[in-house]
């Protein structure tokens, strides 16, 4: 279900008066772009080699200590335009999130115009900067690759100071422009449109707004650090789970297309089987590393108390489809289990088997020598 404030909007409620989109205002264009460029990436060689600067930035407060990222400072191999800010963040479970702040003072009208070409300019942007800070961390990362997947999402900040009027009339007189920047449309949109992206959105006071879209987010207040840490977190946990359903794909086709039950002769060693069986080894490690990393990302932030926040964080998590995505990997994660019971059971019956036919020749052997030594 979808969460919305109490103050949310319909269509019905828009203004009469003509569009006001040649009201100049300020704020700033925020473009996330994350890439996943291997398994693991050994944080403390990033510090102890000082293989970029890190950052002096404060950690978000509502991170759990085992998911804090080490923020890094880029500037000096950063290809952005001299306004913009850049900021980097390295994950442990091998993710580097690149974040872009790009002021603008102009008209919404303008706005619209200048919102596609930037967020398209500072996705290749963020490619090459994303490659440079990767050429730095190849030697502290587990399988590394440039890239295995990437995301990106952008939001829209607007200074709600400027305008100094509620949230409540600004959705209402500016309802089709927020409607045009989330989906990047130049055109006034439909009313069913404009009702729909409406919907999904929240506040804290009545002088803010956040309206939340599946590329996009608009963001009316004059802060808007907070909501990007979520915007960034629920970005991450999509690339990663995206990565992992992509893993368990190849992981499965694999297994299909390969002969799974040909199992080596020296698996039938009681001890030394479950070494030298590397398809029982791959499978275990498989479902172990994911289950952990996914648990991690679910369970990565700590709301307690801040019912704003996390009515945030869930209108993420249903926009983003991250629920959709985590049920995906555990079907295909409860294939994987089955897949590792069969041949688990397999491999223990041959062994059994084994050892039942050892003792009769065993048997048989003390039976003939007792035999011979009566003779």
């Amino acid at each position: 279900m979808l969460i919305q404030h109490e103050e949310n909007l319909n269509v019905s409620q828009l203004s009469d008066e003509a569009p006001k989109e040649k009201v100049t205002v300020s704020g700033n264009i925020l473009v996330l772009c994350a890439y996943d460029i291997g398994d693991l990436i050994d944080i403390n060689k990033i510090k102890a080699r000082k293989l970029l600067r890190t950052s002096d930035n404060e950690p978000f407060p509502h991170f759990k200590n085992y998911h804090v990222p080490l923020s890094v400072d880029i500037s000096d191999i950063s290809e952005k335009e001299p306004l913009a800010t850049v900021m980097a963040k390295i994950h442990t479970f091998g993710v580097m999130s690149l974040t872009y702040v790009i002021p603008f003072t102009e008209t919404f009208d303008t706005l619209k115009i200048r919102l596609i070409q930037i967020v398209n300019n500072y996705k290749q942007i963020s490619k090459r900067d994303a490659k440079a800070a990767y050429l730095q961390l190849k030697m502290v990362t587990t399988e590394p690759n440039f890239f295995n997947l990437k995301t990106s999402y952008y939001a829209v900040q607007t200074e709600n100071k400027s305008l100094n009027i509620t949230s409540k009339n600004f959705a209402s007189q500016y309802g089709h422009v927020i409607a045009s920047l989330l989906r990047l449309e130049t055109q006034m949109m439909s009313e069913h449109q404009i009702e729909e992206t409406l919907q999904s959105s929240t506040a804290y006071y009545g002088s803010d707004l956040i309206v939340i879209g599946a590329e996009g987010a608009f963001i009316y207040d004059s802060e808007y650090h907070e909501p990007l840490e979520f915007f960034e977190l629920a970005s991450i946990q999509k690339l990663e789970l995206q990565c992992f359903d992509k893993l368990l794909d190849r992981k499965l086709n694999h297994f299909y297309n390969s002969d799974t039950y040909n199992l080596p002769l020296k698996s039938y060693i009681p001890i030394l089987g479950s070494r030298v069986d590397s398809t029982l080894m791959d499978i275990a490690k498989l479902r172990v590393d994911i289950s952990v990393i996914t648990e991690r990302l679910n369970n990565s932030v700590n709301m307690t108390g801040d019912p704003y926040f996390q009515k945030l964080y869930n209108m993420l998590v249903h926009v983003f489809k991250l629920r959709e995505w985590k049920s995906s990997i555990d079907e295909k994660l409860t294939i994987i289990n089955e897949m590792y019971t069969v041949r688990k059971n397999r491999l223990d019956t041959v062994r059994e088997e084994m050892l039942t036919l050892v003792i009769i020749l065993l048997i048989a052997f003390e039976a003939s020598v007792a035999f011979m030594n009566k003779l």
